[in-house]
């Protein structure tokens, strides 16, 4: 490294002398791979200095500046009052979990001070405070770190290289802006939407690590008292616990025969989801419901091309791509997740509406994980064919 160094030195010193005889040919050579690694390891020095602290200043404003545009522009379609007292419209008011945080926001005079003093400040909330903003600002964003810092983890255990670790968290806030809040046709906010990102990335967290049991089921318990696409959750662990881990290196997925212990527990979990959901389907019999097939309606959207730009939007736009190179993924566990993408939208056909595309976002962090692993391996297979890194393990890549 040092001769590369002293060559390079040597090189800028005689290009310092004689500035007039550099010609278009000199300056168009390709970059050795030598000067490529001298100059990577400067940079990477300079990043390692001052880029986390960077990376978390800038990351942590994105979040508070998304989930604050989300909060106070994108509007709620529920009747909060309605959802406190249990009356709102079924299948809304099955997803119970925020409304004691609700009911405690508008009997609690310190957030109604709160929102009244910052709905005075006019200059920076022009369209005022509320004061279950109070309440749900650090909710949505403790949902939405998580969500981040979930890919972030899966990601840097996927990768041969981690060379786009820094790009994963805000990949996945840009996913999360396109998906919640940049929508043109049927703009509207769930109060449940962000923590159930949140809750959802956090089982997958632990269904890739293959932590605790118990950690497992207390968290899917917490996430399904909020919404009911939980269910997938299970259909993804019985997956996961078929993954054989010895074979990871391969390019397909080998599966094994589910231990009977694993399907006990998703069979326990199964029988807990049922039984939630039917008693909330009794407790809210007597409201008002919106519970019926949206799958001729679903299908009109598809057809109609002025729908198409709102449904690329979902994940960003990155879902083509995503499917389109998918190929290029060889992490077994997240190649065996992707299956369970056209049973989400079978799923969504039936009880969803597809413009409002909020209604993959538990997915985000599953695809915003594959299109950082993607593009490493395009971006490594392009600087190993041009030899700019040149490196036998890349090259296996």
């Amino acid at each position: 490294m040092s001769r590369v160094q002293s060559q390079i030195q040597t090189q800028g010193s005689t290009d310092a002398q004689a500035p007039d005889r550099v010609s278009l040919a000199t300056t168009a050579r390709p970059l050795q791979p030598g000067r490529f690694h001298v100059a990577h390891a400067q940079i990477a020095t300079g990043l390692a200095r001052r880029g986390p602290t960077l990376a978390f200043f800038l990351n942590g404003a994105a979040t508070l500046h998304l989930v604050w545009f989300y909060l106070t522009l994108v509007r709620c379609y529920i009747n909060l009052g309605d959802y406190e007292t249990g009356t709102a419209s079924t299948p809304y008011q099955h997803r119970l979990l925020l409304m004691v945080p609700l009911r405690w926001a508008h009997a609690s005079v310190l957030c109604q001070s709160m929102a009244a003093g910052l709905t005075s400040m006019r200059a920076w909330f022009p369209f005022g405070v509320r004061a279950e903003n109070i309440v749900e600002f650090p909710i949505d964003v403790a949902s939405v770190v998580l969500a981040g810092l979930v890919t972030h983890k899966i990601y840097k255990a996927a990768s041969p290289t981690g060379l786009l670790t820094p790009l994963v968290y805000p990949l996945t806030l840009l996913m999360v802006a396109g998906t919640y809040a940049l929508g043109t046709m049927h703009r509207l906010r769930f109060i449940y939407d962000l923590p159930s990102l949140g809750l959802f990335a956090g089982c997958l967290y632990l269904l890739y690590f293959r932590r605790s049991y118990w950690n497992f089921a207390l968290l899917f318990i917490v996430a399904t008292l909020n919404r009911e696409t939980t269910l997938f959750l299970l259909a993804l662990f019985v997956l996961t616990r078929c993954l054989d881990t010895r074979a990871s290196h391969s390019r397909g997925c080998q599966m094994i025969r589910l231990p009977w212990k694993d399907g006990a527990f998703a069979l326990a979990l199964l029988a807990l989801w049922v039984l939630w959901h039917v008693w909330v389907t009794h407790r809210f019999a007597a409201n008002p419901t919106e519970s019926w097939s949206r799958v001729r309606l679903n299908l009109w959207i598809l057809a109609v091309p002025a729908s198409w730009l709102q449904l690329l939007s979902c994940f960003g736009f990155c879902g083509p791509v995503l499917f389109a190179y998918r190929r290029l993924l060889l992490d077994q566990t997240l190649r065996l997740w992707l299956w369970i993408f056209p049973v989400w939208a079978i799923f969504m056909l039936h009880y969803g509406l597809f413009l409002e595309t909020r209604i993959f976002g538990e997915l985000i962090p599953v695809v915003a994980c594959c299109i950082a692993l993607i593009t490493e391996r395009a971006l490594l297979q392009r600087l190993n064919a041009a030899q700019l890194f040149p490196s036998p393990a890349i090259a296996a890549i």
